[in-house]
């Protein structure tokens, strides 16, 4: 029998190369440090789930995304390209992703598959959502008012 589970770090650090993940739920960095040089997947890997105030850097590896997104607090309007199967170095924070309070800086890594997790005021501004048209993501919106369409 495999159990399945999720890889929650939320203090502390953790360093790790030429490491294989498999049978989990993801790895979620709500807090401390992840620093990683070639990630790899193995079976049914889920994703790096990036929310709270994790701190990644992530070294050539190609690996499932999640990226949170907070929005609704302030007219918002976002641009995201998120290119897949390509090599990028790219920085990821408060300053591209909208109300991150995290990290995550991406050296030579190639993402195959994007997840974009989004928490929506209802109270707030209405905003605009948009994935760039490199991108292969899927956008849907989180509310009526925040429209996320490809361009």
């Amino acid at each position: 029998m495999i159990a399945q589970g999720a890889f929650d770090l939320v203090d502390g650090e953790w360093y790790s190369e030429n490491t294989t993940v498999r049978y989990t739920y993801g790895i979620m960095l709500g807090g401390g440090k992840f620093r990683t040089t070639r990630l790899k997947q193995g079976t049914n890997p889920d994703s790096l789930i990036m929310l709270g105030h994790g701190d990644a850097i992530v070294r050539d590896t190609a690996y499932h995304l999640v990226l949170f997104m907070y929005a609704g607090k302030k007219p918002d309007k976002v641009q995201v390209d998120l290119p897949t199967n390509t090599p990028m170095t790219k920085v990821f924070d408060g300053s591209n992703v909208p109300g991150a309070e995290y990290r995550l800086e991406l050296i030579d890594v190639s993402v195959t598959l994007w997840f974009l997790w989004f928490n929506v005021t209802m109270n707030g501004p209405p905003g605009e959502w948009r994935c760039g048209a490199e991108s292969t993501a899927p956008c849907s919106p989180a509310d009526p008012r925040t429209r996320c369409e490809p361009r």
